[in-house]
């Protein structure tokens, strides 16, 4: 498909690859171990290859008309649902060559499960959200649109039934601290991510989710006002979005007036009912958060709104519309994956974080000084 902004016309794609995949398995059938060696070679006419070849490739790829790769990587993973111990790790590096050679560790992490909680460390590729990331066009703040970023995260594995609820209420939850690196227009920009879901019916043929996902780009140094509130006081005050600071000097007032750091998220609801011949409808409502203000519901067109039919993983049918241009209750709009000083915005090595409909800065040829997202007013149907 062509960025939204152009007139649409066809394209024409080929893709070549070569997959060589071992699998082991090891220590009496509770560890298993697998390796993968990968080379192909993606072309598009246009100048480029196609948005789908491009988006939510973890950052793997370029827009340039032919991008040749090379990936090899091993696992090993031994957490197992019914056992109250287990670890995994992976090491994966990815090499690119589309005119200039690239080479970068895609994936290099450990980690731990001790009952119904995981903890793990490093480089991992991650999608959130509940609906069927085979079917959808990505979850709208964290999609797998962008390379993976050093991490540690504490979650739950998965659903875990609520105290005296009988296993009706389930939840699931996770916290994480990232680490931006050197990326970006601001340097050394620390990541916060905490997130939590409520989902009712058990065992039952239907279920309805209710969750929330707070992210926040905070600290660092800026080439046009020094460094950024870091320490740890600061976090605490980043963790549960404090407002009203005193005037620090040398620091932007929206910095100490407003809220530190770049806050966004979503609110996420999903109906999924389950027919007996196996067959699953989901319908679920995404809905943008943009430095907490819209945590009232007063921007509920903007989000993104699916629908899925899904036979056991053998069959599906996805469709999403994706929504972000609504004017606010003050009369302007919400820039979700743009902030005045954090100017690379919600991006990672110039791609969106979030779902890749918002266009990522990597695809704009007309504007490269400008390091941040220019185009976060959509409308999609996917």
């Amino acid at each position: 498909m062509e960025h939204m902004g152009h007139k649409m016309r066809l394209r024409y794609a080929l893709g070549l690859s070569f997959l060589c995949f071992l699998d082991l398995v090891a220590f009496g059938q509770t560890n298993k171990m697998h390796g993968h060696i990968e080379t192909g070679l993606l072309m598009g006419t246009s100048g480029r290859i196609p948005f789908w070849m491009l988006s939510n490739q973890y950052g793997r790829f370029t827009p340039k008309a032919a991008n040749g790769y090379l990936e090899a990587g091993i696992f090993s993973d031994s957490i197992q649902k019914e056992k109250k111990f287990g670890w995994d790790w992976g090491i994966d590096g990815f090499g690119r060559y589309d005119g200039k050679a690239a080479g970068w560790l895609q994936q290099g992490y450990v980690g731990g499960k001790a009952w119904f909680m995981y903890l793990y460390a490093g480089l991992k590729e991650e999608r959130f959200g509940d609906q069927n990331p085979q079917l959808s066009s990505g979850f709208p703040t964290w999609s797998g649109n962008a390379r993976p970023m050093p991490q540690i995260s504490l979650s739950t594995v998965d659903y875990i039934p609520v105290p005296l609820t009988k296993g009706f209420v389930e939840t699931k939850f996770g916290i994480a601290q990232g680490w931006f690196g050197g990326d970006g227009y601001v340097k050394g920009v620390l990541l916060h991510h905490k997130y939590l879901y409520l989902r009712f019916g058990g065992k039952s043929k239907f279920h309805f989710t209710a969750g929330l996902h707070h992210f926040v780009q905070w600290g660092g140094t800026s080439p046009d006002w020094g460094r950024l509130p870091g320490s740890f006081k600061d976090f605490l005050k980043i963790f549960v979005a404090y407002s009203g600071h005193d005037s620090i000097p040398g620091v932007p007032w929206n910095e100490w007036a407003n809220r530190i750091g770049n806050h966004l998220g979503t609110k996420d609801f999903m109906f999924d009912y389950t027919f007996s011949d196996g067959l699953k409808i989901k319908l679920y409502w995404q809905n943008f958060i943009e430095d907490i203000t819209g945590i009232e519901f007063r921007m509920m067109a903007n989000g993104l709104w699916g629908l899925t039919l899904e036979h056991e993983n053998k069959m599906g049918f996805c469709y999403e519309f994706i929504h972000t241009s609504s004017f606010n209750n003050v009369g302007g709009f919400d820039y979700y994956f743009r902030n005045g000083i954090y100017l690379q915005g919600w991006t990672y090595h110039g791609y969106v974080i979030g779902n890749p409909m918002i266009t990522s800065p990597i695809l704009y040829k007309n504007n490269p000084t400008y390091p941040g997202v220019q185009n976060d007013r959509v409308i999609a149907h996917y």
